[in-house]
């Protein structure tokens, strides 16, 4: 592509930068890698072609800054702004070619750099074109001198200018999600104990964007391994490596990657392997000062993570000395290593009987002292770890070779407290694993609690230490080692298991944190499960009470309910009653004739009963769908208590702008309380379905008796019961069966036989309900009974006929 643009530029003599803005992004998209040397041989192509071409001489000047690393070289950067001005014409460049220029001879003015000249021209130029993706990137990358933690320390980096450049990535990612530059540097900006987790996914997206860029498949790790997630860690370094060796650039900056996959086996307890990756670097001393750096660091952590101070004796290794270290960064690294190799050097002695020397120690302390007095000037936050380092060794020294009593002890102790306070002010200035300190003061103050038996202050020591560097291997062994001599079984064995399932799983055989954790595992094991199983029963029998007791108490409710409506329903039908005997000795008062008498007694007491039988129906209806409704009603009131508490109170409302490191106790108690209680509002609205069954049966005389009877049937076709012979008693009314009548006339049934049907008192009964009249139903039934004769006797057959006639 860029040599077309580069033709094309010889033909119109016109702007490349203009034509094309994106070809300066071959540099930003990845400022900290050795890409820069690809992209340094890309400009000077360019401008060999066209030695008027500004912007090539510009972004190759600026190879010569990666603010990142804390590297500067001012006099390489205006060498390039020197041959730029012997070549360009000023005055024919456009006006963002021209800011550009003026950024960089103001930001390498003289061979020396000029931070806050150059960041106000990027500034204006960035108000001037807020489109241009590179000038964006080229201010988010400046101003991590501003923002570098290595310098200022988290605490006190310059928010405003940390601000700037989260807003300036946020913008390029929305228009632009898969912007390489963007995703690399938003990493950086949040790789923190405190955002990590808010730039996983960014993360993730730049190592699958590029596949062939080694440093792509690395800069994931440093969000990996702010948030414990070792073995993730392990595979994108070991994918970065195999990037790295497949196209042949695994050049010095990529032996970063294998720092970091170092430091992974270290915590996953494969020592053989860790061991190996040292030795094999080992064998590139001869080649340069840089791998004798980069050996110095892991050999650091080595002792550290694995607690082996032998191996110190046993493989020794000098300070280095780099006169070709020049750069503020290859200062910084160079001294994290030696200060780091001065600490393991000191605690590797004290804890060897044999090579013990009290004034070896010393000078170790003196040492550390003296490189922080020092450094106190040019970087005041590495010279303030130094300083934690150097009381570190003191409070190990004290506590295992000077300290005898227990005041003597508390004086170590006190050391090692002065170390974690110094370290936390700065909260710690690191990217990556442990180097400045190596040795987390937290760790090592909790490490001493522990063996003075001081348990709950250790504690409190080891989980500050998960805040910053979570899940290393040391600080779990040490907080199950604490809750383990409390007596704490379920803590000690979560974090037994998170050592052996998370992190020891597939350790070098023998290795003794594991068999320690496995062996507490084990033993722990089956009284664990026991009590498992009973806490589960008892959570069981107490869910099972309380759904219990809510449907006791809906019951309840809904029977008073019922009793009310029911006795009111009953007060009203006696009322009726009452009525129509009255109204039936008043007409028999009237009436002269038996014929009368009897005629009209029968059809008007006839019809107050099928009325009253409806009535008797539409209150069981009534109070079957009252009860129904309001075990809906109440069953449903959890639900919307919980759904308005979750408005109000929802999750965000806790886990905003946190990580989850950080989550304290009293949010996981609110999140289990929702957990519960929706498991609890779920079963609520799910029991109307069952209690219905039982509020039918209570409230439906019919659908009560209509289900037993079913019942018993069904018990009877399977054989379970006999069936009992049906008796008939002529003596049972058919409008009223629980009424006993004698054979003969009746004043209350009137003219009605006691053989009558009683389809027949049914089919009246629902032709009624469809809105017939009454007296037309009983007329019907009268004239069906007067062709029947019923009884002998002659009053009574005088009666009936008459009854015929007068119809």
């Amino acid at each position: 592509m860029l040599l077309p643009l580069l033709l094309l530029l010889l033909i119109k003599q016109s702007s490349c930068y203009e034509f094309q803005p994106s070809l300066g992004q071959q540099y930003i998209q990845f400022p900290t890698s050795t890409n820069n040397s690809s992209a340094q041989k890309h400009y000077i192509l360019a401008y060999s072609i066209d030695s008027e071409f500004a912007m090539a001489y510009a972004f190759s000047s600026l190879i010569n800054s990666k603010p990142v690393w804390l590297y500067e070289n001012p006099t390489e950067g205006w060498k390039q702004i020197k041959l730029m001005n012997s070549k360009i014409h000023f005055e024919n460049l456009t006006q963002r070619e021209q800011l550009y220029v003026i950024a960089v001879r103001k930001f390498f003015d003289q061979g020396k750099i000029h931070y806050d000249d150059y960041i106000n021209v990027l500034k204006h130029i960035y108000q001037l074109f807020p489109t241009d993706n590179e000038v964006a990137l080229f201010l988010v990358c400046i101003l991590f001198s501003k923002t570098q933690p290595e310098i200022r320390g988290y605490l006190n980096r310059n928010p405003k200018d940390r601000q700037l450049q989260i807003d300036i990535l946020k913008t390029i990612l929305k228009n632009n999600p898969n912007h390489p530059g963007a995703l690399h540097y938003f990493i950086h900006v949040y790789d923190e104990p405190n955002s990590a987790l808010f730039a996983l996914s960014n993360a993730i997206q730049y190592s699958r964007i590029a596949p062939s860029s080694p440093h792509a498949q690395h800069m994931p790790t440093h969000i990996y391994l702010r948030l414990g997630l070792y073995k993730e860690t392990l595979i994108g370094n070991l994918e970065s490596d195999e990037v790295g060796m497949n196209i042949g650039t695994n050049s010095e900056r990529e032996y970063h990657s294998i720092e970091f996959m170092h430091y992974a086996y270290l915590n996953m307890g494969r020592k053989s392997i860790a061991l190996e990756i040292l030795e094999n670097i080992k064998t590139l001393f001869s080649n340069d000062t840089y791998y004798r750096m980069q050996y110095g660091i892991m050999y650091d952590r080595h002792i550290i993570e694995t607690q082996d101070y032998n191996f110190t004796f046993n493989n020794p290794f000098d300070l280095i000395v780099c006169s070709e270290c020049i750069s503020m960064g290859d200062i910084l690294w160079l001294n994290q290593i030696n200060s780091g190799l001065l600490l393991v050097k000191g605690l590797s002695t004290v804890k060897n009987d044999k090579e013990y020397n009290l004034i070896i120690v010393q000078g170790y302390i003196q040492q550390l002292e003296n490189m922080s007095i020092k450094l106190n000037k040019t970087l005041p936050t590495f010279s303030i770890s130094i300083l934690a380092m150097k009381f570190q060794l003191q409070a190990f020294h004290e506590y295992y070779r000077i300290a005898i009593t227990h005041d003597e002890k508390n004086i170590a102790l006190s050391y090692a407290k002065m170390a974690t306070e110094l370290e936390l002010s700065v909260n710690p200035p690191t990217y990556g694993p442990p180097i400045d300190p190596v040795k987390p003061s937290q760790e090592l103050y909790g490490e001493l609690l522990l063996e003075q038996q001081q348990y709950e202050k250790a504690i409190d020591e080891f989980l500050n230490v998960m805040t910053y560097f979570p899940n290393r291997t040391l600080t779990l062994l040490g907080l199950a080692r604490a809750y383990s001599s409390l007596k704490k079984t379920n803590l000690a064995y979560l974090y037994y298991s998170r050592l052996i399932n998370n992190m020891l799983y597939n350790s070098d055989f023998g290795l003794q944190w594991y068999d320690e954790a496995y062996d507490y595992v084990v033993t722990h094991l089956e009284k664990k499960s026991y009590w498992n199983m009973n806490w589960k029963f008892v959570g069981i029998i107490i869910t099972i009470s309380f759904v219990i007791g809510v449907i006791t108490a809906a019951n309840i409710i809904i029977v008073v309910v019922l009793h009310r409506t029911s006795y009111d329903w009953r007060t009203s039908n006696d009322s009726n009653k009452r009525e129509s005997d009255l109204s039936v000795r008043k007409k028999k008062l009237l009436k002269p004739s038996l014929r009368q008498s009897c005629s009209g007694t029968s059809t008007t007491t006839a019809a107050e009963l099928v009325l009253a039988t409806k009535r008797r129906t539409n209150a069981q209806v009534t109070r079957m769908l009252l009860a129904v409704t309001l075990s809906v009603i109440i069953f449903n009131i959890p639900n919307t208590i919980f759904y308005v508490g979750l408005l109000i109170f929802g999750e965000k409302a806790y886990l905003h702008n946190r990580s989850f490191v950080n989550m304290s106790k009293d949010n996981i108690a609110i999140h289990k309380t929702r957990f519960y209680s929706e498991v609890i509002k779920d079963i609520l609205l799910n029991l109307p379905y069952v209690v219905n069954f039982f509020l039918y049966c209570l409230a439906g005389k019919k659908f009560r008796s209509i289900f037993i009877n079913e019942i018993h049937q069904l018990l009877i076709d399977f054989h379970l019961i006999e069936q009992k012979e049906r008796h008939r008693i002529y003596g049972t009314s058919p409008l009223n069966p629980n009424s006993i009548q004698t054979i003969g006339y009746s004043r209350n049934v009137g003219c009605m036989s006691p053989k009558t049907s009683s389809s027949q008192v049914r089919q009246s009964v629902e032709v009624l309900f469809n809105g017939k009249n009454a007296l037309t139903i009983l007329n019907r039934q009268n004239e069906s009974l007067s062709k029947q004769e019923i009884y002998r006797s002659n009053g009574n057959q005088k009666c009936v006929r008459s009854c015929t006639r007068e119809q």
